[in-house]
Formats: structure tokens, C-alpha cells, sequence
């Protein structure tokens, strides 16, 4: 009697000589699962005869095409036993939506109603997906608008401007005795023609066009 496969388009054999596995995949996003790779009983016994038939050239070329037949038949039988057992092994980790039927993972599947998301989204999730939607179009038009009168330009130059790099951790503070990000002194720079202080990130002296190292 032929048995019902759960999965006949989402999957890969990647069964070989000596055994078999395959990977299942989610109908929606994609991820796979690996079954267990179980052995193929005749796989010791198929490399034996391959090896002795190869030393003893022609002598034994009826023999392994008997046990080729065999190796074939049994291989075929073992394969398709492995092939549903792998997929009551996969069932475990999907879903199979009612709806669509589609197989799906736990991530695309919606445990409130029992229906995959793409037949029932997620409602937390679509919320905030659109609050948080909402909110960037929001800052986009503020600063749309700010950019447009002017504004935005001229602050992020004037936030830019009042930054200093501290000359211990290298990273951007503000103008002070001490350094916000690790708490080190800053200390005043001058220019080494005239003497007069300058701002630390200064690479010309405002005073005398000296360049400054």
C-alpha cells in the first residue's frame, strides 16, 4: 500500500552509496531541516566486492553483476524506508497550514489561530509594524521640513562643530575639562608659532594660518 508523502516538492535527497539523508524546507521562508543520516546496510559489503573485483580483474565480473542487481534492489527498498522515516522525523519541526497547505516552520506559523502567516499575519506584529512605520514617516517630514527652511543643515554643522575628539580614547565629546566618554583631562592645544590656544581638532591655527601637527 503506497503512504502518503508530507513533503513532495520542499525537499533534497542527498542520500549517496553509503546512506541516506534529506533536507526539508519550509514552504514560505526556506529553512531546512537535516534528518539523521542512517547507514545502508550492504555499503561495507558493496566496497569489498568493488575492491576484489578490481584486483582480480574479469574473474569475478559475474558474480558483483549479481550482487549489483541486488545491491540496487536492496538500496532502492532501504532508501525508501529512510526517505519516510526522515519525513515523520521532519513533521515534528512543521506546520502544515489547513488553509493553503502549505508545510511551514515555527517562525512563519501564527499558534494563536493555527493558520501559517501568510493566511493569518500575526497581529502584534503587523502593529508595531506600522506604529514603527509611522514613526519614520514622521521624522522623514520633520526633516523634510527642516531641510527645506534651512535648519537641518545648519544643526547638524553647529552639532558637528562643538565636538571635540578626546586625545586619549579618540572618540567625540564635548568641549570641557574632562572627557565624557572615558573621563581623561583635555588638554588645550596651542599653536607652536603664536601660542595661541586652538581647538583640538584644529588643523590650522585661526590666529597665525600656522599648520598645526
Amino acid at each position: 500500500m503506497s503512504r502518503l508523502k508530507a513533503f513532495v516538492r520542499n525537499y533534497d535527497d542527498k542520500s549517496d552509496d553509503d546512506g541516506f539523508q534529506f533536507v526539508f524546507y519550509c514552504d514560505r521562508c526556506g529553512s531546512g531541516y537535516i534528518s539523521q543520516y542512517k547507514k545502508y546496510s550492504l555499503a561495507k559489503v558493496h566496497k569489498a566486492l568493488s575492491f576484489a573485483g578490481r584486483l582480480l580483474g574479469g574473474v569475478l565480473d559475474t558474480g558483483a553483476s549479481a550482487v549489483e542487481q541486488v545491491r540496487d534492489y536492496r538500496w532502492h527498498e532501504e532508501h525508501d524506508k529512510a526517505f519516510f522515516e526522515a519525513m515523520e522525523e521532519a513533521k515534528a519541526h512543521f506546520h502544515q497550514c489547513p488553509s493553503c497547505r502549505k508545510y511551514v516552520c515555527g517562525n512563519c506559523w501564527n499558534d494563536e489561530v493555527g493558520l501559517c502567516i501568510d493566511c493569518a499575519p500575526r497581529l502584534t506584529v503587523e502593529a508595531a509594524k506600522i506604529q514603527t512605520r509611522a514613526k519614520v514617516e514622521a521624522i522623514e517630514k520633520v526633516v523634510e521640513k527642516k531641510a527645506e527652511a534651512g535648519e537641518y543643515l545648519g544643526e547638524a554643522r553647529l552639532a558637528t562643530e562643538t565636538l571635540i575628539t578626546c586625545p586619549n580614547c579618540g572618540k567625540l565629546t564635548r568641549p570641557g575639562r574632562f572627557c565624557e566618554m572615558c573621563g581623561s583631562p583635555l588638554a588645550k592645544k596651542t599653536c607652536p608659532k603664536c601660542g595661541a590656544e586652538v581647538s583640538p581638532n584644529a588643523r590650522f591655527c585661526s590666529n597665525c594660518g600656522a599648520r598645526l601637527l
